[in-house]
């Protein structure tokens, strides 16, 4: 089956995915044979972990995750052409192995990223793609469970390298990753004032230091139960439909979402900048391995231009919608699905921007997330049906 952690690092709260998968077939045959009672996995894992684990000498887990998983398949018909995320399709398994049977997934690919390289992913259709984090020591263990489950799986690891042989820059299923070693990496870091360890590092320690908001549904639990957790979020751009108020935002008597960068304008003017500068280069990077990426002129004009102005940055190329900024130590990503990210053709992509910095000896993982949202392409939607109801009229 691959290669296992080794047992002292098993949580007895957490069910190993092997185990899981098994009673989860088990059961099925125990419900075929009409027998009355179900194993429940957890109560099962735990008698397991007492009676053979919980006394092994102690192997400290590393404090992050340092893999992350994203599943493919097929979208659902009302998934690819309603505006309304709430009917896509979950799965409601957190965890890597899928348990729902009505789901047919196509693969899954693995993301390493070790804690000293710093990584751009891009991903299109993370609204119905399953995705979360692992540590790469259990990914052959997970493959091997997929695979048994006619569930196809590739791994995007280290050193990058294309199929025209370029460096720095690997695409797999659909997910291209890019590091440092890349052109728009490259010339990214070095254009950010002292480095970007520099940057990486102020951003780290300004969310430590400023950033309250949490968001417990995206945290399922710790790695190691003994160290502390954190998980830190920083927001800023397009939120929910608005509702009527004093300062509601309106575009020709057409009421736009919430624009929210009260968190990105406590940033210092310096941090401020270097942020602007990774969301135009993301914009490029999703542009040159995206060619039909925003090319709504309409969509641009209106809310990539509006949010530029309220960031303080009128002239920038920057054609995100939402930017979230997560710093987490010592946390598990469950499974989920990002339902409030766009569905429409050329805004369906989102870019992750991944690095660990060292904040006062101790090491951190920062994910900043770049998307669009849904709500905007539902505001457009709507601004276009009024006006061929007028046209009509």
């Amino acid at each position: 089956m691959g290669h296992c952690p080794p047992l002292s690092l098993l949580s007895p709260h957490t069910v190993p995915s092997l185990l899981r998968a098994l009673v989860v077939e088990a059961n099925r045959d125990l419900h075929r044979k009409n027998v009355g009672c179900l194993i429940d996995p957890l109560s099962l894992w735990r008698i397991i972990h007492r009676a053979h684990i919980q006394h092994l000498p102690h192997q400290s887990l590393p404090p992050n995750h340092n893999a992350i998983y994203v599943f493919d398949r097929e979208q659902c018909s009302d998934e690819r052409h309603t505006p309304n995320h709430f009917v896509r399709r979950n799965d409601p398994s957190n965890t890597v192995i899928p348990s729902s049977s009505t789901l047919v997934y196509q693969n899954c690919t693995f993301i390493h990223q070790p804690n000293w390289k710093c990584i751009f992913y891009l991903v299109e259709g993370l609204h119905y793609k399953r995705h979360g984090s692992t540590h790469t020591t259990h990914i052959p263990n997970h493959e091997a469970i997929l695979n048994s489950m006619f569930i196809t799986t590739a791994s995007i690891s280290h050193p990058l390298v294309s199929r025209n042989q370029k460096v720095g820059t690997c695409t797999k299923n659909g997910i291209t990753v890019l590091d440092s070693q890349s052109r728009m990496v490259s010339n990214l870091h070095s254009s950010f004032p002292g480095g970007f360890l520099h940057f990486h590092n102020t951003l780290a320690t300004h969310m430590m230091t400023k950033s309250t908001l949490v968001d417990e549904s995206r945290v399922d639990g710790s790695i190691d139960r003994r160290r502390p957790s954190h998980n830190l979020r920083l927001r800023f751009g397009f939120r929910r439909e608005q509702r009527d108020c004093s300062n509601t935002l309106y575009f020709r008597g057409h009421k736009l979402p919430t624009i929210n960068v009260g968190q990105f304008v406590e940033c210092s003017s310096d941090l401020r900048w270097c942020l602007v500068k990774v969301l135009e280069t993301g914009t490029k990077i999703v542009r040159r391995h995206r060619p039909n990426s925003f090319a709504n002129p309409q969509r641009k004009a209106i809310f990539a231009s509006k949010l530029n102005n309220k960031l303080g940055f009128p002239r920038s190329t920057n054609q995100f919608e939402f930017v979230d900024i997560v710093l987490s130590m010592n946390t598990v990503l469950p499974a989920h699905l990002d339902t409030s990210n766009d569905h429409r053709h050329g805004y369906d992509s989102c870019l992750v921007y991944s690095f660990s910095p060292n904040v006062n000896g101790k090491v951190c993982r920062v994910a900043m997330i770049m998307t669009t949202r849904t709500s905007v392409g539902a505001c457009l939607t709507k601004m276009k049906t009024n006006q061929s109801k007028l046209v009509q009229k």
